[in-house]
């Protein structure tokens, strides 16, 4: 995957991203992460698919947050992301085990989930087959601001001021992007921690057939 801006991911992605007001100090948000970890746990369990869920990854883990969330659970969570500042300070300073750069991870893994969470829209459409043709799931849960119009400005202030922020879709938009690779939208969430607003899609993919 390409950096979405022309600095280096570890520019980019470095510590000042994590914690600045624009973020509201994301290194701050650990137990928010292992609360969104249980409320998709208790999702899926009164969906009856939990016991069946043993390998997840999150793609765009940072810190690795909602990796140790799962690990907490029972799972065996891994967590991918192309900040190596993040993965450093996931890994050696949080000591959460299972975090990896895109070219360290297994991907002839086959994930019983794959959650992409505020991190398509850093991803240009090509980055995004590429990434969609690789992953090996049937379940994809997502998070990813919005915009008006294709192509126009993000609902939301805080989503059009990241430099970052390199994909503009609606959510008609990402849905057809999306079942282009055979997801198709399967639940709109609305948990205490993640849920679908006009300036947010917040939901579960699953692929088709």
């Amino acid at each position: 995957m390409r950096c979405p801006t022309r600095t280096s991911p570890e520019q980019a992605f470095g510590e000042s991203y994590y914690a600045t007001a624009n973020y509201s100090h994301y290194l701050w948000k650990a137990d928010r992460y292992r609360h969104l970890a249980r409320d998709l746990a208790d999702l899926f369990e009164k969906l009856s698919t939990w016991r069946s869920v043993e390998h997840l990854l999150d793609y765009g883990c940072g810190p690795g947050f909602l990796v140790e969330g799962f690990q907490q659970l029972g799972k065996n969570a891994t967590g991918c992301d192309i900040s190596p500042w993040s993965i450093r300070y996931g890994s050696e300073t949080l000591g959460i085990p299972f975090l990896r750069l895109p070219e360290q991870l297994d991907w002839s893994t086959n994930w019983s989930m794959v959650t992409a969470l505020d991190v398509l829209e850093h991803m240009h459409d090509d980055d995004i087959d590429e990434l969609l043709d690789r992953i090996d799931t049937d379940l994809l849960v997502a998070r990813i601001p919005l915009t008006t119009t294709e192509g126009g400005k993000f609902v939301l202030p805080v989503s059009e001021e990241d430099p970052t922020h390199v994909n503009r879709k609606t959510a008609a938009g990402w849905e057809r992007l999306l079942l282009r690779h055979g997801f198709e939208s399967w639940l709109v969430l609305n948990l205490s921690t993640i849920w679908e607003s006009d300036g947010v899609l917040s939901r579960v993919f699953r692929r088709r057939g």
